[in-house]
């Protein structure tokens, strides 16, 4: 009994010393144990209407190989910044690599799918590594001699006692790897570079379509009538990327000239403009300048009234002239443009008035300049 009850106690001793030994050695080895390598390092940031980042690494893990989920030594950074500008949505995507990055601007008509374009890319250029092994892919892949030949003919020859094939351990990554002679062996590990990434179209319906601005204008003018002249007007631009359409109208009130004794006339013009206009675009979309040149035509009317004399008439002559003009446009808030532009005008007619009796009293200027301000609306 003292035999058996000195068993028992000896034993439950020995557990009761051991356990808290044991307890203590997991709980160092969990808190100690460092997390494994990630594949891909994920950073989205869009605002809210677009697919949240869980969504876009379930794509991503749908779309790549099997290899791609395991990690590396060196992991996939994959930084995406998505914005709304008007009715498309922009994406500047940053792939990085060790020193190797690579930066892709992308635009499409929603968010889904610059999500799907990230995933994609992602997917493509992530690191396929075939073993997955840390260390395998800090050093070079290993690759194992092919076992050796039989010297005779005969097939079932004994080759004689198995040696173990030496491993052949291939160069650093940066360093030139050594020839290795083709064997009838499966084929060497190779670690994956970072490809090219794949050019991204957006659909159709994300590419720039025609815009439409409507606005008025107002110009001081010297030349067609007695200067200055105040002139006023209605603009409607049809906008391509790198050229617009001007179509305008102008007209200005009655200006009086002088004649003999109290006699005279009272001028006003009439004209409709239609303009080509290459343009340069800087700035962001919110906020961005045009820059334009204006080559075009004007063609309209003037009309002389007189005065002082027993009978009123009134005579209209007509107006052409070749324009050309640089202007400035600046949007300081999304479809509010304001700008400013100098005309200048060559009279193909220079139409003249005179009174009856009396030799010509006015006739308009060759050449003709106008000071012009004009706040538009951006229809589309």
């Amino acid at each position: 009994m003292v035999v058996g009850l000195g068993r028992g106690i000896f034993s439950e001793g020995c557990y009761g010393q051991d356990r808290p030994r044991h307890l203590l050695l997991l709980f160092l080895l969990l808190i100690t144990a460092e997390p494994g390598p990630t594949p891909v390092e994920w950073g989205w940031q869009a605002p809210q209407g677009c697919p949240d980042g869980d969504a876009v690494e379930r794509r991503f893990r749908t779309l790549a190989p099997e290899e791609c989920q395991r990690g590396g030594v060196e992991p996939l950074q994959v930084n995406a910044v998505a914005t709304r500008s008007k009715r498309r949505w922009e994406m500047e995507l940053t792939l990085r690599r060790g020193e190797l990055s690579v930066t892709r601007r992308l635009t499409a008509s929603s968010c889904a799918a610059l999500a799907e374009a990230t995933a994609v890319i992602a997917a493509t250029a992530c690191p396929a590594l075939d073993d997955g092994d840390a260390t395998a892919k800090a050093s070079g892949p290993t690759v194992e001699a092919p076992p050796d030949e039989p010297e005779s003919g005969e097939i079932g020859a004994d080759p004689g006692p198995e040696q173990p094939a030496p491993a052949v351990v291939a160069a650093p990554i940066l360093a030139p790897a050594p020839a290795v002679v083709e064997a009838p062996s499966p084929a060497p590990t190779r670690l994956a570079e970072l490809e090219p990434l794949p050019t991204v179209t957006p659909p159709p319906g994300s590419r720039r379509r025609l815009g439409l601005e409507l606005g008025a204008r107002v110009a001081i003018a010297w030349g067609p009538t007695p200067a200055p002249a105040l002139v006023a007007g209605a603009g409607l631009r049809l906008q391509w990327p790198a050229v617009e359409l001007l179509l305008a109208v102008d007209g200005g009130p009655r200006r009086r000239v002088a004649g003999p004794s109290s006699l005279g006339i009272d001028i006003r013009s009439a004209t409709a403009t239609i303009a080509g206009c290459p343009t340069t675009t800087f700035g962001s979309r919110r906020r961005r300048t045009r820059l334009s040149l204006c080559l075009g035509v004007e063609a309209g009317a003037l009309v002389g009234t007189g005065l002082g004399t027993p009978v009123t008439r009134t005579a209209v002559q007509p107006w052409v002239a070749a324009l050309v003009g640089p202007s400035l446009t600046w949007s300081p808030r999304a479809r509010l443009n304001l700008g400013a532009a100098v005309d200048v005008a060559a009279s193909l007619t220079r139409p003249a008035f005179s009174l009856a009796g009396y030799d010509t009293v006015f006739r308009a200027a060759a050449t003709s300049v106008r000071l012009r301000i004009f706040l538009a609306v951006q229809l589309w």
